[in-house]
């Protein structure tokens, strides 16, 4: 009998056109199989040493682990060995869409995002040079310089609670409201928390908690920016009588201009989302003509139509050079 540790021992496999089939497949290297229509290649790649590879690992993990995953029946078969935990990967074609490249046909985009926003440098937009943490009084007063300036108008203090996450998120909303909040903005509206508002559950929201809205009293900004500072995990907006929103980080701020930026995310790497997108091109990186037409929920869809048929009349976006990201991520 072979070594296990060097192949895969099988003997005597029964499965649908194999016949009491014994052979030792080598381990750690790339094995094709080949043959004619009906030989059984399948049978043994997939209902033998895949089911069985799976078969068997799942056997030592938990009954509680083990009921998340739909286990394949047992091989007919006499004897395997050596035969290691197995993953079968679906072969795919596709065509792909105006904003697919390598990356995401590929999914390793996904890792590449959560990698730029764990371990990326970050840099200021405007002076060119890495951010830094800040303390929270220079925070604080940094936004208390900024109010006095603002002469008459409404101003609002939010904290970033969850951003481009899928859900209702009941249980988050009632945790604002449990712990003081009476109002949120979700999705760019603002709404009153003493009736929690009805989410779609399968699409992203932005939700912001409301500190203040209108004019705040002065003795009472310390406080109150402290426990944005703290409902926020460190951030939180100021929104101006001219609708400019301003954030303030203790976790990400320059240096030399004082500019704050928000904790990375991998949405903000992601040409597919609002939040990481050129909002020029709004990430296909090309810009192109469309039509002044109602776009409704369908809207990217729309926009996927026109970049194909438009394929003669695009041009490299003027605002992202083509890198389809904003500024801040580019």
């Amino acid at each position: 009998m072979a070594k296990s540790k060097e192949v895969i021992h099988v003997e005597g496999v029964r499965e649908h056109n194999l016949r009491n089939l014994t052979l030792d497949i080598p381990r750690g290297k790339f094995i094709a199989v080949t043959g004619v229509s009906g030989s059984g290649k399948s049978t043994l790649a997939f209902n033998v040493l895949f089911s069985e590879g799976q078969r068997r690992f799942l056997d030592s993990m938990s009954a509680y682990a083990r009921q998340f995953v739909e286990q394949l029946p047992r091989a007919e078969l006499d004897l395997i060995e050596g035969i290691p935990p197995s993953v079968s990967i679906e072969q795919r074609s596709t065509r792909g869409g105006g904003k697919s490249t390598v990356a995401t046909l590929t999914e390793i985009y996904h890792f590449l995002r959560l990698l730029y926003s764990r371990l990326g440098i970050q840099y200021c937009e405007t002076c060119d040079i890495p951010i830094t943490g800040s303390d929270r009084a220079v925070v604080t007063d940094q936004a208390r310089r900024d109010l006095r300036k603002v002469r008459k108008g409404e101003i609002v203090c939010l904290a970033p609670i969850s951003h481009g996450r899928k859900g209702t998120h009941v249980d988050l909303l009632n945790g604002l409201v449990k712990k003081g909040c009476r109002q949120a903005r979700i999705d760019g509206q603002y709404y009153d928390l003493s009736t929690i508002p009805q989410l779609a559950r399968y699409k992203a929201h932005d939700i912001d908690a409301v500190l203040f809205k209108g004019a705040p009293a002065q003795k009472e900004l310390e406080k109150t920016f402290n426990d944005a500072l703290e409902l926020g995990n460190g951030v939180f907006y100021l929104v101006f009588p001219d609708a400019k929103e301003k954030i303030y980080s203790a976790h990400r701020s320059c240096p030399k201009c004082g500019a704050s930026y928000p904790l990375l995310d991998p949405y903000d790497f992601s040409f597919n989302s609002p939040r990481g997108w050129c909002p020029a091109c709004r990430g296909f990186g090309e810009v192109f003509d469309i039509p002044d037409v109602e776009r409704g929920a369908r809207a990217e869809d729309i926009e996927e139509s026109w970049f194909n048929w438009l394929e003669d009349e695009r041009e490299v976006c003027p605002q992202c050079r083509g890198s389809r990201l904003k500024s801040m991520s580019r």
